[in-house]
């Protein structure tokens, strides 16, 4: 009669060391874009305006990486240093867009 019995030491053990899940976390990311413009003051005399800037600001704009998960910067759990290069899925980093104007009268 042979008999199994479920152990932590059987051969399908989840806890041994593996590269299964270990992939290229290299990124290029874009982090931020200002963009302004000044209207030439003849312009703005026609229009009684002293001054017009005109501004866009992108933040986070686009990250370029083969990295399967949300974000390829991960960071560390709990500020934990032993737990750094873990991806829980920590949320991804927001994209921001900008737009303005700033006008002196």
């Amino acid at each position: 009669m042979c008999r199994m019995a479920a152990s932590s030491a059987s051969s399908t053990s989840n806890f041994r060391y593996s590269d299964k899940f270990v992939e290229d976390g290299s990124y290029l990311r874009i982090q931020n874009i200002s963009l302004g413009y000044n209207l030439p003051r003849k312009w703005l005399k026609k229009i009684a305006f002293e001054n017009l800037k005109i501004y866009a600001n992108l933040q986070n704009l686009y990250t370029f990486t083969a990295y399967k998960g949300y974000d390829p910067e991960i960071g560390s759990t709990n500020q934990d240093a032993l737990l750094t290069g873990i991806d829980n899925a920590r949320y991804p980093s927001p994209r921001i867009y900008t737009f303005g104007l700033n006008l002196t009268f």
